[in-house]
């Protein structure tokens, strides 16, 4: 990242959350709280790149898509999405939520995951 670029994490899991609290670096600010109000923190249009790693498949679909549409609300227009799974059972979601989806998959990734590439239009 760039001296003028900030990443917010988000997470609820009280395990990891001492993990990221141990990362000390001015870039990075931790939020304790529910990544569905991403919108409320940031704004509409306001946010260019998020990075999903939830593990949507373990997720009641109403918290999916309250989610996924507020992580598209938040991105500005031509904002990234991106969002890795080990299965391909939400790229049907994700596409029906973000329109134009694309599709990798990491076979050098341990395990294996599969990317879905989604731009803001």
């Amino acid at each position: 990242m760039s001296q003028n670029q900030h990443l917010y994490a988000y997470e609820i899991n009280q395990d990891f959350i001492v993990y990221l609290q141990a990362i000390k670096d001015p870039k990075l600010s931790l939020l304790v709280e529910d990544a569905g109000n991403i919108v409320h923190r940031f704004g509409k249009n306001s946010v260019d790149v998020v990075v999903s790693s939830l593990p949507l498949k373990n997720m009641p679909l109403e918290v999916k898509k309250r989610i996924l549409i507020a992580a598209r609300e938040a991105l500005k227009p031509g904002g990234m999405f991106i969002q890795y799974q080990y299965s391909l059972g939400d790229f049907a979601l994700v596409k029906s939520i973000f329109g134009d989806t694309k599709l990798e998959f990491t076979p050098l990734n341990i395990p294996p995951a599969f990317v879905y590439f989604s731009r803001k239009t």
